[in-house]
């Protein structure tokens, strides 16, 4: 039984990693493993150990900034935008979870409902 197109988009997308070139990430680190706890940008090479993004300028809203490379063990969560996400959303989604892990790691553990991240960076149809 030959595949549908579709069902070839749906197994690349299982197929895909969690942080692939061209994906943007708001990568949020294991305390005291660099100097901020977030870092926002775009992936430009990833590997079993390390990821390198782009950092996001937020002045100018463009990843042109200088690169960082980050153990992958120094990773504690991430937000992540592939292609087929809004990367407009994706930029206010991002600053506002960096702003909110400040927050956390400053303030101790915060009311999380209170906080809810509101986004509209659902994937593109």
């Amino acid at each position: 039984m030959k595949k549908s197109p579709a069902a070839d988009r749906n197994t690349e997308k299982v197929k895909r990693g969690v942080f692939e070139i061209g994906f943007f990430v708001a990568l949020t680190l294991k305390q005291d493993t660099a100097p901020l706890d977030c870092y926002v940008g775009k992936v430009q090479a990833v590997s079993s150990t390390h990821i390198r993004i782009t950092l996001i300028d937020w002045i100018i809203g463009t990843a042109n900034s200088w690169d960082l490379s980050i153990p992958m063990t120094n990773i504690d969560s991430a937000l992540v935008a592939t292609p087929e996400h809004d990367i407009k959303s994706f930029g206010e989604a991002a600053a506002e979870w960096q702003k909110r892990v400040k927050h956390m790691r400053v303030f101790g553990e915060i009311d999380r409902r209170s906080l809810r991240l509101e986004t509209n960076s659902r994937p593109r149809n």
